[in-house]
């Protein structure tokens, strides 16, 4: 059974929990660390070029958003408003940036503030 992109992000409610891939997504982006936040970049070709493991982006548009606002999360103190522009452009919603900046305080002792106020 293919799932279009599109058909995927419609289905997202959001009252609707965060999936279990979701979840992945997220604690891989802590696994990845800060160096994977632009996995394409100059800085990242470098390191690989040097032997410096960064992780790759995913294919997945939708989760590919979701593992950079999670590094952003997990990472920085501060969530930027195009962070959080893109993950909701790809059918997330302010429920599941709210479950996701819970569940990084939990292990962090602190939630990142989000730029601006924006919530």
């Amino acid at each position: 059974m293919v799932i279009s992109m599109r058909t995927w992000r419609q289905q997202r409610e959001p009252e609707q929990l965060l999936s279990d891939t979701d979840w992945r997504v997220v604690d891989m982006a802590r696994a990845d660390g800060p160096r994977s936040f632009h996995p394409d970049g100059w800085m990242a070709s470098l390191l690989r070029v040097v032997g410096i493991a960064v992780a790759n982006g995913l294919a997945n548009d939708s989760l590919e958003a979701l593992r950079r606002f999670s590094v952003r999360a997990w990472y920085w103190d501060l969530i930027r408003t195009t962070d959080l522009l893109r993950l909701l452009d790809a059918g997330y919603s302010r429920s599941h940036v709210q479950q996701i900046i819970a569940y990084v305080a939990k292990f962090r002792g602190f939630a990142p503030s989000l730029q601006d106020g924006f919530a």
